[in-house]
Formats: structure tokens, sequence, C-alpha cells
């Protein structure tokens, strides 16, 4: 897929679809408006007759549009313009990635950027469109005997800017969205691979592979001899009960000054031990299934974000080392405590007082019951010889 920058205007584009924005009742977008007021006024006509009305998912492809040097116009409703927020802009474009891969075209100009999302800038906005619309065109099809043909798909996408002063930002934002693209590609790719295929020998490939791609990235796989010579006994010991051999990948993203950024490899060895501590008999072996659970998933990312920082080349240095199926535990877990068990006490949360519950509590305290109707949902579970009628007020 091939992204571009442009400023121009709407319509005089010529190309194979033109996407324009409908807000909710009806209401063109700035650049929808400049468009419709080019054509005589025949999107607003066609809004008249009731054919859109601009809510989220809602799209309609018109042909051979009066007056218009495009072949197509994709209407695509965006709802109210005060509720578009990320996760919105988000779903309309994922929409418009889809209506545009059944529509047939191989080039799209696209005039979405002119949405106020809230809190975001123009770069955001591109940047999320190189993201959405790549993602829409991911395919796992490795394992595939027999892969489909290909049909007549979507090739070339540009994206508007207001003028020629945002040029500039808009190609870096662009650039920045297909290395993260390539990076999630990546992580896909390996997350879809069977075990037996996506080993811990797989993923070291997979990092130098990169690493002879990208000079920026140097690259050194532990072996469980080395592992065992620095005293990495807790993650050696999980990889015993696998015929494949561990391995421990560190890249380095460098940058040009060769300043590298290197994330240590002794807090992670302490928390996993911190782990295998609690994980006795008594606690059911849950914190062993805790620690074991998306560990392909980590690794894949972990891989992901060393080539995000190679492929954007940004002015911050990133780095990383993952473990290939030893039992580290994954990014969402880095700063979170041991999981304790459900069972104990120590840990359980406290629900917040009901206002009602408490009234009837202190009433029932005040009437004489003492701790007896401590609990007023039992207050029919009255010993015998006492009366419940003192709640009946």
């Amino acid at each position: 897929m091939e992204f571009t920058v442009k400023s121009g205007n709407p319509e005089k584009q010529r190309t194979a679809c033109l996407v324009l924005g409908v807000y909710e009742s009806r209401r063109l977008t700035v650049s929808a408006e400049q468009f419709d007021a080019a054509v005589g006024g025949y999107l607003g006509n066609l809004l008249r007759r009731g054919d859109l009305e601009g809510k989220p998912g809602q799209s309609l492809l018109l042909f051979n549009v009066p007056e218009a040097l495009c072949e197509r116009v994709l209407l695509v409703g965006c709802g109210r313009e005060r509720d578009l927020d990320d996760r919105r802009f988000q779903q309309i474009m994922t929409h418009v990635a889809t209506a545009l891969n059944e529509t047939g075209a191989t080039e799209a100009v696209v005039y979405l950027t002119d949405l106020a999302v809230k809190g975001r800038d123009l770069n955001w906005k591109i940047r999320q469109m190189v993201e959405v619309v790549e993602g829409s065109q991911y395919r796992f099809d490795l394992l595939k005997s027999k892969k489909d043909a290909p049909r007549r798909s979507l090739r070339k996408i540009i994206l508007s800017v207001p003028g020629r002063r945002e040029l500039a930002g808009g190609e870096q934002a662009v650039i920045e969205g297909v290395a993260i693209s390539a990076g999630v590609k990546l992580t896909k790719d390996l997350g879809n691979l069977p075990a037996n295929l996506c080993t811990p020998t797989y993923l070291a490939e997979q990092a130098q592979t990169l690493a002879r791609e990208f000079p920026a990235l140097r690259v050194e796989v532990l072996e469980e001899a080395d592992m065992e010579r620095l005293g990495m006994g807790a993650l050696l010991a999980v990889t015993r009960g696998s015929a494949q051999p561990a391995k421990l990948i560190r890249l380095d993203y460098r940058l040009a000054g060769g300043a590298t950024l290197r994330i240590g490899r002794q807090g992670r060895d302490l928390r996993y031990r911190r782990h295998l501590a609690q994980a006795g008999r008594g606690h059911g072996r849950d914190e062993i299934r805790h620690v074991r659970r998306g560990q392909r998933a980590g690794d894949a990312a972990r891989l992901r974000r060393t080539e995000v920082a190679a492929q954007r080349d940004r002015s911050d240095s990133g780095g990383g080392e993952h473990a290939g199926r030893t039992g580290h535990p994954t990014r969402r877990h880095r700063h979170q405590p041991v999981r304790p068990d459900h069972r104990d006490s120590q840990y359980r949360r406290r629900r917040s007082v009901d206002p009602v519950r408490r009234h009837d509590v202190r009433r029932a305290r005040r009437a004489g019951g003492g701790d007896r109707y401590r609990y007023p949902d039992r207050r029919l579970h009255h010993r015998p010889g006492s009366s419940p009628a003192r709640f009946a007020q």
C-alpha cells in the first residue's frame, strides 16, 4: 500500500474514488461543502431526499457525479460532531477502509483530515488513517496450501492536508504510521504461527533478520549455557519441561551518535523469582499459569516495538530484550505486583457502603436489636421469640 500527502481542492481531484464526510443530521463537512458547491449542490439534494443520515457506520457510493472529475464519490457518516473522539474516528476509518476494498477502486483521495477530533492534531489523524487502512489489508496465509486469488484491491491512498505548510508534518506522520503497521504485522504473523513453528530458535532468527535489515539494530542471543553461567536459574527451571532450547534475545537500537537505551536483565529475573516463590501447592499453582499465559504474544510484541523504533528513526532510542518462551511476563504485568490468591482474605476488596443499607442497620440498632439485626437482609430469619415488626415503619 502506498500513502502520500497532498494539498488541493476536492473538486479538482482526478481519482478513482473521492472520500468525503457527512455529519449527523445530513450536514456536510468543510471539504464536502466545497465539493458540493462545485458540482451545483448535487450532494445536498441527495441528502435532503434522505439517502444518508450521517450516522456512524453509514456510507453512500455515488457514480458519475455531474461536473466532477473523479469516477466515484464515497460519502461516509461521521455521527455528531461534538461526539467525535479517538474511538469514533478509528471506527470511521475502519468503515472507510472496508468500503474502499469493496468498491474495486485502486486509488482513493481521503478528505477526512478536517474532522475535529477532541484533543488530536492533524499528524495524529494521518497516522491513524495509515494504521487502520494497513490493518484492514492484513491477511495471514503463510500456512495455506492454496491461497486465494488476489482481486483488484486498493493500492494507493492520498491523504489531504489544508495547506502546504502541513505537508512536512503529514509526510512524517505517514512514515511513522507505516513503521507501526509493519511492526503490528510482524506481531500478528508471529502470534498466528503455531507453537511447533514459533519456537525460541525461530524468534531468534527473526531478531537476527531484523538486525540485518536495519543497521541501527544490534542483536545478542544468549543460549542456555550462557544463561546458566549468569545464574538465571529461575528462568531455566521453567524451560526444563520443553524440548526446545531456551533463548534470551536482546535487541539494541542505536542512534546516529551511538547512544543506546537497554532494559536491564536483573529486574525481570528478580520479578520472575517472586512469581515462583508464591506458586506453591497451597496457591493452586495459579501464578505459574499467570506467568506463562501470553508469553509468545509478549515475545512478538517486543520484536514489534524494536522494529518500529528502527523504522521510524525518531530522536528517542528504544531497546529491548525478551526471552523466547521462557515464562517472562508480558508488558501488561511489568509494573504490577504479584497477583495474590483470590482466597486470601488479606486482598479481598471491600465494597462501598450502600446508603440505604446503612440507614436500615442504624435504624435496627437504635430500635434495640443490637447485633442481632446487623444485616437487614436477614431480618425475616429472626430468632424464635423476636419480632421483625420493628422494621415495618
